[in-house]
């Protein structure tokens, strides 16, 4: 609904217009944009919460905090009308997320979710230097020439044998 005001506004100017002598006016149907975009951050909300043990504990605070920065952003903007933050606000908190999930993708490997091996040597250097005392076993698993197993069975299957689902 909110794009759709927004596309038809050039339009209809129900919702804003830019004109050379006034500047940014707000029209009579900006509240409606203010109501759906009150409702997507209670929606926003509520669903995260719903699903807060299903979401990545880093991710679930991006998506908690977004609605409530962006109902602040939107009250700022409702209070000076002259100031055009909400599509700010939404690209940040866009970006915030994308830039998260990069970091994730950088750091674990997509198919078994476990640290890679750049991350897994952060991981044991700082274990080593919070609990230097502290004795461990370090066991590792190399999985030489496994592109062979992929070229010989399908990467399908090569990806079900590190899942081990392999049906026998």
């Amino acid at each position: 609904m909110y794009s759709v005001l927004v596309l038809i506004n050039p339009l209809t100017r129900n919702l804003f217009d830019i004109s050379p002598g006034q500047g940014y006016v707000r029209r009579p149907w900006i509240v409606y944009t203010y109501l759906i975009f009150y409702a997507y951050c209670a929606i926003s909300i509520v669903v995260t919460v719903l699903n807060k043990r299903k979401i990545d504990r880093n991710i679930y605070h991006i998506l908690a905090a977004f609605p409530i920065l962006a109902v602040l952003v939107i009250l700022v903007q409702q209070r000076y009308p002259n100031v055009i933050l909400s599509g700010s606000a939404a690209t940040c908190a866009l970006l915030i997320i994308y830039l998260h999930l990069q970091n994730k993708q950088i750091s674990m490997d997509y198919l078994i979710n476990v640290p890679n091996r750049k991350e897994f040597f952060n991981m044991l250097g700082l274990m080593i230097k919070k609990l230097p005392e502290k004795q461990f076993i370090l066991v590792v698993v190399s999985l030489r020439d496994f592109h062979q197993v992929n070229n010989t069975c399908g990467q399908q299957k090569g990806d079900e044998l590190l899942l081990c689902k392999i049906n026998a």
